[in-house]
């Protein structure tokens, strides 16, 4: 039961994300909750302000079944776990459920917690245990919204050129869904500038995953890129069986798309991603997703990924 605490929860509010949510009761912990962070004080500590501590929930897979936190009757905590098969079914559990680091720094608590999880586990590593990209320091530009679907090589060049023109040459492009259409395995795998990184999105093999032409890893050495909040390591997160074990991703998309048509939407992504990454931060490094620079939100958005640390990349060219 939680009573006369803080939480703040990451939860699965939709198919591929996830979102915060804050509150004072055990039920206000909403449904599909992947992360709980505690604040809490101890019982005899009265006004002191150094007596809050936080403690860390951490929903597991263990076996076939997957588990999640949410709200119960009375404020009680409840842990679902299922396996998402009628056929497939379990009496008990051993480790389905983890909880650890009751540490008077947040950031410290989810720190140990999570690392005293991959030490139980051993189906993940940490952040700091991979080595991350070439790109995630570079400018780059993503097709999406120049072409949606209808991604072209000579629209990709004149994309390229137009960038260049502007004063803002990207160091690597990301070409987004469509690029199925009109590339096939037998295409050479080149750029329009030796200097220019291509990477294709990979929504038909692996979900949401980001590599190099016909599924090879970016060719700078680094590790990958993993666009999908749903692709969290596999301990925590089941998506499906054949998401692989996240040991060598180490970049993460942690937030659900910028929406340029929606105003109020960009408060709420900024908010929801920076909360997002003080939990996927620890396996990957956050990535706030693309954004455009024409835009009444720009200078709003653009400040928020220089200082979030991960990659910054746009939409849009004239």
């Amino acid at each position: 039961e939680i009573r006369v605490v803080w939480f703040m929860a990451c939860f699965r509010f939709k198919l591929w994300w996830i979102a915060q949510r804050m509150g004072d009761k055990g039920g206000d912990v909403p449904r599909e909750t992947q992360f709980l962070l505690v604040e809490s004080k101890a019982a005899d500590a009265g006004g002191e302000d150094d007596a809050w501590y936080y403690v860390v929930f951490l929903p597991l897979v263990e076996g076939a079944f997957r588990g999640s936190l949410q709200g119960g009757a009375g404020d009680a905590l409840e842990l679902c776990v299922e396996s998402g098969d009628a056929e497939t079914r379990a009496a008990s559990f051993e480790r389905a459920h983890f909880a650890d680091a009751a540490e008077s720094d947040p950031f410290a608590a989810v720190a140990g917690a999570v690392a005293a999880a991959r030490s139980c586990l051993r189906t993940f590593r940490l952040r700091t245990e991979k080595r991350l990209p070439g790109i995630v320091d570079c400018f780059g530009w993503c097709t999406w919204d120049a072409f949606y679907r209808d991604v072209t090589q000579d629209g990709v060049q004149a994309g390229l050129r137009s960038l260049v023109a502007g004063g803002a040459p990207p160091k690597f492009v990301i070409i987004d869904d469509g690029w199925q259409s009109v590339a096939t395995d037998d295409d050479a795998a080149t750029a329009a500038d030796g200097s220019v990184l291509l990477l294709q999105q990979q929504r038909d093999a692996v979900p949401g995953d980001l590599a190099g032409r016909r599924g090879e890893r970016p060719r700078d050495g680094g590790d990958g890129l993993d666009h999908g909040v749903g692709s969290c390591p596999r301990a925590l997160l089941r998506r499906a069986a054949r998401v692989p074990r996240r040991r060598r991703t180490a970049v993460v998309w942690a937030s659900e798309d910028f929406l340029p048509r929606d105003p109020v939407s960009h408060t709420i992504h900024v908010a929801s991603t920076a909360y997002n990454s003080v939990f996927l931060g620890e396996f990957m490094l956050p990535d706030w997703d693309m954004f455009h620079s024409l835009h009444p939100a720009a200078e709003y958005h653009g400040s928020a990924r220089a200082i979030s640390g991960g990659p910054i990349y746009v939409r849009l060219f004239n």
